[in-house]
């Protein structure tokens, strides 16, 4: 990791590690109707230490869990990616990092977690990438209910207007 993207990496984990920072953004990026939904007073920080090192690199850069305001208790687990530059690969880390994240609850027997990715990205240049793994593998309409797949939500921080 160069120096200017460990400073952004750092900036971002400062920013997002602090509750309160993260449930406005979670306001802003959620729609609203998943809004109303979560309880934004109980969010907190994940620990992620039970990633392989050698994945590290290549995974999320935070996990966040929060409650559900609903009757059942569902905690959900927003699992965030920070991008300075639109990787087309994103899909694939995405999976990897829930499939950990699922493999660990099937290993410690308990319920399997909801996750909702989301890509929290400054670059220069306008995202283009696919934002679900059913567009990126270009499913067939009939086949789609059949196969896995996701969707991240993306921030996108600069508005490209001119592109």
């Amino acid at each position: 990791m160069n120096d200017l993207q460990h400073v952004h990496n750092n900036f971002f984990l400062k920013v997002f590690k602090d509750p309160a920072n993260t449930a406005d953004f979670l306001k802003g990026v959620f729609p609203p109707d998943v809004v109303k939904l979560l309880d934004m007073k109980s969010v907190k920080t994940e620990n992620t230490s039970y990633v392989d090192e050698e994945l590290r690199p290549h995974l999320s850069d935070l996990v966040i869990k929060i409650n559900t305001k609903t009757g059942e208790k569902t905690d959900i687990y927003v699992l965030f990616e920070h991008k300075s530059c639109a990787e087309k690969n994103i899909l694939w880390q995405l999976l990897r990092y829930q499939y950990l994240m699922l493999e660990e609850d099937h290993r410690a027997k308990r319920e399997f977690r909801v996750i909702v990715p989301v890509v929290f990205y400054h670059g220069k240049s306008k995202w283009k990438i696919e934002k679900s793994l059913n567009q990126a593998m270009k499913v067939p309409e009939k086949l789609k209910k059949y196969v896995l797949n996701f969707e991240y939500l993306l921030f996108d921080t600069i508005p490209h207007k001119y592109e």
